[in-house]
């Protein structure tokens, strides 16, 4: 199994990799890659190949658009045979829609798994917790698993979503914005540029990778 080169070569190549002629046009899209790498090293000491992470948060609204739905599960099972670990949350429609394409390899967190950690850091980026009802902020917590992982210290690569304004709105809204507050970049379907940038995030990843 070939390993991957140390954290800092692989955001050295990444960034490089967003000079060069051939990603020009992309440069932004490959920097905020190199960010994520940067932040997942700062967050847990490790590299990737050590953290073995390569998962991402697929998540969205209750009311995502069959059409999108459709398209969630293309992506799931394109990442699916690109090695990747669906993290969701087992909702109808986007969470589900993910889940359909993603095989076997995913994590699906239920409220029943929040912690009172996992609800802390929900709380932080809540902008009305006090307004929560005991199942809200269960929900809420197991979206943090969504996006840091079982123990809550293996951030994923990124989060593919939707939401009905494009924005952090919502259950998914607290994903977003612990995403964001983590440099975990995001990718929102309801953006018609999202899937192109989320196939430059993937490209630009495993180019700097290999």
């Amino acid at each position: 199994m070939t390993q991957s080169p140390p954290t800092g070569e692989l955001v050295a190549r990444l960034r490089e990799y967003g000079e060069s002629g051939f990603a020009t046009e992309h440069k932004t899209d490959c920097i905020e890659a190199a960010e994520s790498i940067t932040t997942l090293q700062a967050f847990t000491g490790m590299t990737m190949s050590e953290a073995g992470v390569l998962a991402y948060a697929g998540v969205g609204s209750r009311k995502t658009p069959l059409g999108v739905c459709n398209l969630m599960t293309n992506v799931a099972r394109r990442l699916y045979l690109r090695g990747y670990t669906l993290r969701s949350g087992g909702a109808i429609r986007a969470d589900r829609a993910f889940e359909a394409g993603s095989m076997a390899r995913k994590e699906i967190y239920r409220p029943e798994d929040a912690t009172e950690e996992s609800m802390a850091i929900a709380e932080r980026h809540h902008p009305a917790w006090d307004k929560c009802d005991e199942i809200a902020r269960r929900l809420h917590g197991r979206n943090v698993f969504q996006v840091l992982g079982r123990d809550l210290r293996s951030p994923s690569q990124f989060v593919a979503c939707w939401t009905a304004d494009g924005k952090d709105s919502g259950g998914t809204g607290l994903a977003i914005r612990l995403a964001l507050t983590e440099h975990i970049p995001v990718f929102n379907f309801h953006d018609p540029d999202a899937l192109r940038r989320l196939g430059v995030f993937l490209k630009a990843t495993s180019y700097a990778a290999a």
